[in-house]
């Protein structure tokens, strides 16, 4: 439900917006009300294909949903419908969220606590998405309503 909001603010701000989504309750109900801008697609898989290139990639609280398997097809896939203008946003809770406390302790750094969540390191990230051949525009920390988490807020763009 958050995540429809966010694209409800996107649209009333007169942005051109798409989504890409696994779920087809998600798409369907999105496409109602926002008249068929979702594609019913998994960025994270080796398959992935849209023909479409997009100038900004919005993914909020994303990357620490998905595991670090499906992180490297996201990173490849997001640059099959990047152009070399693209700006890429990323948030993500990283090691330092209090979250990390909580849950079952699936791995050092993965929790099941009503949903799955991978908490990650910044600067490793950082590291790794340079090698992969992006770069940080913008690197900081955000908070979250009134919680106190440590979530990463990165702008990157394809090299």
């Amino acid at each position: 439900m958050w995540q429809r909001k966010r694209y409800f603010f996107f649209f009333k701000k007169g942005l051109d917006i798409k989504g890409i989504d696994t779920s087809k309750t998600a798409i369907r109900n999105n496409n109602k009300i926002l008249k068929k801008i979702f594609y019913l697609k998994d960025i994270c898989s080796r398959s992935f294909f849209l023909k479409e290139k997009f100038s900004i990639i919005y993914a909020r609280f994303f990357i620490h949903a998905i595991n670090s398997k499906k992180e490297n097809f996201f990173l490849k896939n997001i640059k099959k419908i990047s152009h070399k203008k693209t700006i890429i946003f990323l948030e993500f809770r990283t090691i330092k969220d209090p979250l990390i406390k909580k849950g079952i302790k699936l791995s050092k750094y993965e929790r099941f606590h009503t949903h799955y969540r991978r908490f990650i390191n910044p600067k490793e990230f950082v590291s790794k998405i340079s090698d992969e051949g992006f770069r940080v525009l913008s690197y900081n920390y955000a908070r979250f309503k009134l919680e106190r988490p440590h979530i990463c807020r990165l702008a990157i763009k394809i090299n």
